[in-house]
């Protein structure tokens, strides 16, 4: 028996197939144009490549950005129709094999059908291939843009205090606003999703990130000096021991909680951007409770005779701020310019973020050499006994080498400060930030030298366990 389709029924069927899928078939041409696009950008990214504009570069990756938006957006509207024409051919079935089984409506409509999916399908293969090559350019900017900034740290832009800033940063303040706003409405959105999906999940996740905060904050600052000084025979490996362990222990316990706050907060499949300013900040914390429970091992102010530099406890003392401060410091220096590359700020707020980046790096090393330096004169000005010289009673409270790191630090810091007054900002965040990277690393190389040796003369020594 003969299946026979209405006529009008099957025109309808075809004219509402027509309309659907009739931006498929305007928007190919456009995303051939913007593969065509993307291959000039690559091309002129090559024959410019060391000689960029970091204006031209932030220019040419909005338009990247734009592409790779619209490839998404066509896949995200194409992929429906794809599944839904697919559901419709398997509807109908495969052809017969010979010719007047079915009815010339039926084959018409499959004959149909079958074009427009090649259409949504060859249309859906130019997105996903714009979406990655957009993908790669937008690293090759992203890179050709580092090797600008460190090429051109000299360049002058425009300084902190000059009005032109401020009115360009009003003018672009819409479009920053607008991005920032997105971001934040998606990780929001993000949070509020994984919430509702799993709260009681989460939920514990929480509780056990504070769980784990609250006990190795304890059990790091209490309990790991006295198990070491129970468990390590007298000697330089009983001070430094305990300062590796803490340090270790405290970064690990970092790292745990943020996965667990990442687990609680976010889901799996997280959006990218939301995903990269979840690591960012994570990495920061981390790094944070690196720096500041470095500079508590080292200074050791409650417990002085752990203390394993040669500082006074005045010293100790008058220092004991600054490894919170350049924690805060480098996060507050990092933070908004990576966040500024993520969302694709304007120039002027990534201007103004370096900036503020070079005066928080800038005020904490200014704070330490006023520290150290009213230490130093209350010592100087310091009574001596009746009955003693004053040579008998001063006692420094650093080494002799702290002089040279003064030193270094005040010329660091008028540079700062001269490149902020006169528009040489990248220079001026490059140098205060590199100063406090400095401290931070060779205090992490003083610790890690320290309990090698430590470690080695206590196995290997002539009183250690080998030579005994």
């Amino acid at each position: 028996m003969r299946y026979r389709l209405p006529i009008l029924p099957a025109l309808l069927t075809m004219l509402l197939l027509a309309a659907w899928t009739w931006p498929a078939t305007a928007q190919a041409p456009s995303l051939e144009r913007a593969r065509q696009q993307l291959e000039q950008i690559g091309a002129r990214l090559d024959e410019q490549k060391g000689k960029d504009d970091d204006r031209a570069l932030q220019e040419t990756r909005e338009a990247v950005l734009k592409i790779q938006g619209q490839a998404e957006q066509t896949i995200a509207e194409r992929s429906p129709e794809l599944q839904s024409l697919d559901a419709r051919l398997a509807e109908l079935g495969e052809s017969p094999a010979g010719q007047g089984q079915e009815a010339a409506e039926v084959t018409r409509e499959r004959r149909d059908l079958q074009r427009q999916r090649n259409q949504v399908d060859a249309e859906l293969r130019q997105a996903r291939l714009a979406s990655v090559e957009s993908a790669q350019l937008l690293d090759r900017i992203a890179a050709a843009r580092q090797d600008s900034f460190h090429q051109r740290l000299s360049e002058r832009t425009t300084p902190p205090w000059s009005p032109r800033l401020w009115r360009d940063l009003a003018d672009s303040q819409a479009r920053d606003e607008a991005r920032f706003v997105a971001l934040w409405r998606d990780a929001s959105q993000a949070v509020a999703t994984h919430w509702r999906a799993s709260p009681q999940r989460s939920l514990g996740y929480l509780a056990l990130a504070v769980l784990v905060a609250v006990a190795i904050g304890w059990f790091g600052a209490r309990r790991v000096p006295r198990l070491v000084g129970r468990y390590i025979p007298a000697g330089p490996l009983r001070r430094s021991a305990p300062a590796m362990a803490r340090l270790l222990l405290s970064t690990l316990a970092a790292l745990w909680i943020v996965g667990l706050l990442r687990a609680a907060l976010l889901p799996a499949d997280a959006p990218p951007a939301v995903a990269q300013l979840a690591d960012l900040a994570g990495g920061l914390l981390v790094f944070a409770t690196f720096v500041t429970t470095l500079g508590a091992v080292l200074l050791a102010v409650r417990s002085p005779s752990w203390r394993l530099p040669a500082i006074s406890d005045a010293g100790a003392r008058a220092l004991r701020p600054l490894p919170l401060a350049a924690a805060l410091a480098i996060v507050i220096a990092r933070f908004p310019q990576a966040l500024a590359e993520l969302v694709n700020a304007s120039l002027p707020l990534a201007v103004a973020f370096t900036a503020l980046a070079a005066l928080a790096s800038t005020s904490v090393v200014l704070l330490a050499l006023v520290r150290v330096h009213r230490l130093q004169s209350r010592s100087e000005r310091a009574p001596a006994p009746a009955g003693e010289s004053p040579p008998a009673t001063a006692k420094p409270h650093f080494r002799p080498w702290i002089n040279v790191a003064i030193s270094i630090g005040w010329v660091g810091v008028s540079i700062c400060l001269i490149g902020l007054l006169t528009g040489h900002v990248a220079l001026s965040g490059f140098i205060a930030l590199q100063i406090l990277w400095a401290g931070v690393v060779l205090a992490t190389l003083y610790l890690g030298m320290r309990f090698i040796d430590d470690l080695v003369g206590a196995v290997l020594g002539a009183e250690g366990l080998a030579g005994r």
